[in-house]
C-alpha cells in the first residue's frame, strides 16, 4: 500500500520532473559525457517489464515536459513481443520523441553453462536482436533483477550499463520497487538537491492508473492482456467474429474452469 507522499498516477509522475526543473536538475542520457563537476544531472531510466503501450504513454507527458530519458527493452520476455509491427512501432515512436532506447537483459532467458561461460557476448547478442528491429543502435542496457546475477555491473565497450559506478554506487540511486521507493520519494530527495546525479528507476505500468499495489498493477496487466489478445484471435476467427466472443466471456470460463 502507498501512502499520500508515495503515490502513483501520471500527475505524481508529473510532479518527478516539475522538481527535478525546480531544483536546478538537468535531464541526461547515459550515454551523454560524464558532467561538469558543478552540473546536478537526473538520469531518467524506465524498465520495461510488462507493456510497451504504458511505456509510449510515459515518454509522451515527458517530452511534453522537456524531459529526456532511457526505456530499456526485453528481447526475451514472457509478457510481451519487441518484435511484432505494433511493438517496433511503438518504440521508434519513444525514439523519435527524444528519448533513448536499449536493452533490459534477462539473464535467466538464457542458457546458463553459455551465460556463465561469455556474458558480454550474450548481452552484446540481445543487444542485437533490438538494434536490427528498430533500425538504429542500441548504446545502453540494464539487467533485470540485477543482483541475482554475477556480474551486473559490467563494463562493455560501446554499451552502457546503466550499474556502472558512476550511475549507480557514486550516485544516489532511487527505485520504486514493489511500489514503494524506499529512499523517500524522489520529490523530497530532489527538493533537498544533496545528489550531484541521481538515478530514477521507474516501471511504466506502475504510474498507469491510480494503483496502490502491485496486486492492482497485476490485474490491471491481466485484464489489459486477455482483452488484447481476444481482439487479436476474434478478429482472425469468422467463427469467432460471429460468436461475438467477450470478456465476460472469458471471465465466466475462468470461473467454471476453476470450479471443476
Amino acid at each position: 500500500m502507498t501512502d499520500s507522499s508515495q503515490a502513483f498516477t501520471i500527475e505524481d509522475y508529473q510532479a518527478i520532473l516539475n522538481a527535478a526543473r525546480a531544483h536546478g536538475y538537468v535531464f541526461g542520457r547515459f550515454t551523454d559525457p560524464e558532467p561538469e563537476r558543478a552540473a546536478h544531472v537526473v538520469y531518467l531510466r524506465h524498465d520495461i517489464d510488462n507493456c510497451i503501450e504504458s511505456a509510449l504513454r510515459m515518454a509522451e507527458v515527458e517530452a511534453r515536459a522537456g524531459a529526456v530519458s532511457t526505456y530499456l527493452t526485453m528481447v526475451r520476455s514472457a509478457n510481451y513481443n519487441p518484435f511484432t509491427r505494433r511493438s517496433v512501432s511503438a518504440l521508434r515512436r519513444v525514439r523519435d520523441l527524444g528519448h533513448e532506447v536499449g536493452l533490459h537483459f534477462t539473464a535467466d532467458e538464457h542458457e546458463p553453462d553459455r551465460l556463465n561461460a561469455d556474458l558480454a557476448a550474450s548481452i552484446r547478442a540481445d543487444a542485437g536482436l533490438l538494434e536490427e528491429a528498430l533500425g538504429t543502435p542500441v548504446r545502453v542496457f540494464s539487467f533485470h533483477n540485477p543482483t541475482e546475477t554475477e556480474g551486473f555491473r559490467i563494463e562493455l565497450p560501446g554499451l552502457v550499463n546503466t550499474y556502472a559506478d558512476r550511475f549507480f554506487a557514486n550516485a544516489c540511486y532511487l527505485s520504486e520497487s514493489n511500489m514503494h521507493w524506499p529512499e523517500g520519494s524522489p520529490v523530497e530527495v530532489l527538493a533537498e538537491r544533496r545528489h550531484r546525479v541521481v538515478q530514477v528507476l521507474v516501471h511504466p505500468l506502475s504510474y498507469r492508473a491510480d494503483f496502490k499495489s502491485d496486486r492492482d498493477v497485476l490485474f490491471w496487466f491481466l485484464r489489459d492482456t486477455v482483452q488484447r489478445l481476444l481482439s487479436v484471435n476474434v478478429t482472425q476467427n469468422r467463427v469467432l467474429r460471429e460468436q461475438d466472443v467477450t470478456l465476460a466471456d472469458v471471465a465466466a470460463y475462468l470461473i467454471e474452469d476453476v470450479d471443476t
